[in-house]
């Protein structure tokens, strides 16, 4: 291969820095499959509770820019309700924030976030709970 051809594969696959080829992150919309690692404050900690979010965009451009439902076995771990409403905004192009059951009285699960390998991967933690909670999450799109 020629030296030429070698430099615009590298370029191509973003291993010269500054030239990588950047792609639009997923949008907070249609089904997503939820993780939540319990890291602290739970009744099963070091556990994990999956689940599934539906977001659908809202039309006006300011918070939220998704809204929608989540179902997951909250309750069992004493997070909060199984199911519930769901909405989110898109923070930058790199992060977003979700929150689960957001306008009901008792605790909601605040995530927050960065996308990285098609998902959303970053930290969460329990709000208006009776015990503080906290972890880690996962949210991945079609699934």
């Amino acid at each position: 291969m020629k030296p030429a051809n070698k430099f615009a594969l590298l370029v191509i696959l973003g291993l010269v820095p500054g030239t990588a080829i950047r792609s639009t992150p997923p949008r907070l919309s249609g089904r997503f499959s939820l993780m939540l690692f319990i890291d602290s404050g739970s009744s099963t900690p070091a556990a994990g509770v999956s689940g599934t979010i539906v977001l659908s965009p809202v039309a006006a451009t300011g918070r939220p820019t998704a809204t929608g439902h989540y179902q997951a076995p909250l309750g069992s771990s004493g997070l909060g309700p199984d199911r519930g409403p769901a909405m989110a905004r898109e923070i930058g192009s790199d992060s977003a924030e979700v929150v689960l059951n957001p306008s009901a009285r008792g605790p909601r699960i605040d995530l927050a976030g960065r996308w990285r390998l098609g998902g959303l991967e970053g930290r969460w933690v329990s709000v208006g709970a009776g015990r503080a909670a906290a972890g880690r999450f996962t949210l991945r799109a079609g699934r």
